[in-house]
């Protein structure tokens, strides 16, 4: 009786778990992570206070399972990506292009959740013992995809090319998209704009030799 008990409570706290990181992600939909407080994630978790700080220390415990999620989503897929790509024998210009545009979709649609995430990974480097191997794997497979079609990249060195060119453009959507509204960022460009010059750059590296 009292392993099915013990069983049951695991369970519910499982079950609470989930439910709370999942609220949170959906508030993040609208809010930036310190707009939300404690009692507004319980509230959308259907939980209770008391239940989240059995589960948490604070608010901020609730990022690196947030980080987790959003990077095991991301390479599932990326994965799917990848063998799309594969089967329809897309060309460099097109990959190119389709990443760029997913990437700042991304950051624009889920924007609290991508400046939590930005600043939990700038604070914490790879090396903390918290970030599982998963989480350390989301950028380079990205660069991955793009170094595979190595056969159009007239760059001496296809894969750093990659890597770094995807570095420039992550940090130029971060910096339009998550801090719009920051002193140093007076860009004012239009969506497509913003891909299509991304993608431009991206590709001029790629594709010139220095």
């Amino acid at each position: 009786m009292r392993v099915m008990m013990k069983t049951a409570k695991q369970e519910r706290s499982r079950q609470t778990f989930a439910q709370i990181v999942e609220a949170t992600e959906r508030l993040l939909e609208q809010k930036l992570f310190d707009e939300i407080s404690v009692a507004a994630i319980v509230n959308e978790a259907g939980a209770t206070v008391g239940s989240f700080y059995n589960l948490f220390d604070d608010k901020n415990a609730l990022l690196p399972h947030l980080y987790r999620n959003h990077c095991e989503k991301l390479l599932d897929e990326l994965e799917k990506t990848r063998k799309r790509f594969r089967a329809t024998q897309e060309s460099l210009v097109n990959v190119v292009e389709y990443l760029v545009k997913a990437i700042i979709q991304l950051n624009q649609q889920q924007r609290g959740l991508m400046r939590a995430l930005v600043l939990r990974a700038h604070c914490h480097p790879t090396g903390s013992p918290e970030r599982n191997h998963k989480m350390t794997q989301v950028l380079p497979e990205l660069a991955k995809i793009v170094a595979e079609f190595g056969s159009e990249i007239s760059h001496p060195r296809p894969r750093l090319a990659a890597k770094l060119g995807l570095l420039a453009v992550l940090s130029t959507v971060r910096e339009v998209c998550l801090y719009p509204n920051t002193s140093a960022n007076s860009l004012d460009v239009k969506e497509r704009d913003l891909t299509r010059e991304l993608a431009r750059m991206w590709l001029g590296y790629l594709t010139n030799n220095y």
